[in-house]
């Protein structure tokens, strides 16, 4: 057996013995042996937390204006705060109830839409805040 021949066998040996490897950890991947277990103790314990519901939010640019929205932006029943600029154009629309905001709407100016969101998400009370909370972020944290 010559040297090319001992070569082609072992670049064969690689490449077969790499393929395995990969075909194993994308089966391992399926699996995922910690989540089963973890979903089936919750199951046979009754302990199967309920799902909260998604919180919807939509960032998408219209006519070239960026417009954002999370939660409940419509409101009804709960206290609205609407401010409008039309110098620098832009629109901020919260929906604050019991405390928390709940909904967010803004267009032209988006730079506070995640810390809009994280509040939304997290049910941070923002009753201390709230007279400058449509100001944005780096305001309502400054005064």
């Amino acid at each position: 057996m010559g040297l090319m021949t001992a070569l082609a066998h072992v670049t064969i040996f690689c490449f077969a013995a790499s393929y395995a490897l990969a075909l194993a950890f994308e089966i391992l991947n399926l699996f995922r042996p910690r989540l089963i277990v973890r979903v089936l103790a919750n199951v046979l314990t009754g302990s199967a937390p309920a799902y909260p519901g998604s919180l919807l939010a939509t960032n998408l640019k219209v006519s070239g204006v960026p417009v954002f929205s999370a939660g409940d932006f419509e409101g009804q029943g709960a206290e609205q705060i609407v401010v409008s600029d039309s110098s620098a154009p832009s629109y901020r629309k919260l929906v604050v109830r019991d405390g928390k905001l709940a909904g967010v709407v803004l267009a032209g100016d988006t730079t506070d839409a995640l810390w809009y969101l994280e509040l939304i998400r997290s049910g941070a009370e923002i009753t201390a805040r709230r007279p400058t909370l449509a100001f944005g972020r780096a305001y309502s944290e400054a005064a």
